[in-house]
């Protein structure tokens, strides 16, 4: 597998390798009898500790408890470095030391991972840098052919954002205060006069949620706002959905806002014309009624499943 060359120069992060990171590495190699098996767990064990440092200095949660390389029984079998990102999946962990310009992949690897980030340790141990990353694994994956960390943090995002999409928001739940991850009030997201949401319908409970509809090489960052009711002594749940630009003054031309019934079936759709600050959809659903919004723009979208 050929993989494009980069031709920017590569950021790297430097984690210093701690005293508790070393203890937990020299605890795990411990348990492993043949001494180059066991410098391997040693070593593993650390480049894991900087990514997962990494990755929360970022606020993206890890799980080190679900991670097979903290597993006992598979680190003496095979050669692991994964580290669990909560609701995503695996990375794998690799490392390079000395003047190693390429970085060994094990084939027991090569599948289940979201992507593998490759870390280089100095030879004192005490520090390693995080280099980039690659999505697709080869035996060997060269450093000067690695993806920035930029785009690595954009990868991890938009994956983290599909996983809240496909979670059902229970709207009659915001009725009781319950809310989603995500979703916050209007002045939390918007920094701007608040006067423009005002709506003559009287409106119980007004949320937003910030989205990146993009590509790591055009961003376009938008609020999905949703506001609700009910209607005394009526079943129906009144609905008013818009999207409102955040890194710009209108919304982008061409941008396409769906609403499906169960089982996909199209009920509404709008579509931005030049220089619209915001479009809408208004509807009502009983209770239990589920519904989605798909958000599209070129080859971009976003979908939430909401039920009433």
């Amino acid at each position: 597998m050929v993989l494009a060359k980069k031709t920017t120069t590569m950021l790297a992060f430097t984690v210093p390798l701690s005293s508790q990171a070393h203890s937990t590495a020299k605890e795990l190699s411990s348990f492993v009898s043949n001494s180059e098996k066991s410098k391997q767990v040693y070593l593993n064990t650390l480049t894991v500790f900087a990514v997962n440092f990494y990755l929360d200095c970022l606020g993206f949660k890890t799980s080190l408890s679900d991670c097979e390389s903290r597993d006992l029984a598979m680190i003496k079998l095979m050669d692991v470095a994964d580290l669990e990102v909560k609701n995503l999946g695996k990375l794998e962990c690799r490392y390079v030391i000395g003047d190693r310009q390429f970085c060994q992949i094990p084939p027991e690897v090569w599948s289940d991972r979201l992507g593998y980030v490759i870390v280089k340790l100095n030879d004192a141990l005490s520090e390693a840098k995080i280099l980039g990353f690659v999505r697709i694994p080869n035996e060997r994956i060269y450093l000067d052919r690695l993806q920035p960390l930029e785009e690595l943090i954009s990868y991890l995002s938009s994956l983290e954002q599909k996983s809240e999409s496909l979670a059902k928001i229970e709207l009659r739940g915001w009725l009781e205060g319950i809310f989603e991850s995500g979703w916050e009030d209007l002045r939390q997201v918007f920094n701007r006069d608040l006067r423009e949401f005002a709506f003559r319908e009287k409106v119980q409970i007004a949320k937003a949620k910030k989205i990146n509809l993009g590509t790591d090489l055009s961003q376009t960052f938008l609020a999905l706002v949703v506001k609700i009711s009910s209607i005394p002594n009526e079943e129906e749940l009144d609905i008013i959905m818009q999207l409102h630009p955040l890194d710009r003054n209108y919304l982008p031309q061409g941008l396409n806002f769906y609403v499906y019934e169960r089982e996909e079936k199209l009920v509404l759709q709008t579509t931005t014309r030049a220089k619209d600050n915001f479009i809408q959809l208004e509807f009502s659903a009983m209770p239990k009624e589920k519904f989605s919004t798909t958000i599209v723009l070129e080859d971009n979208k976003v979908c939430h499943t909401f039920v009433a």
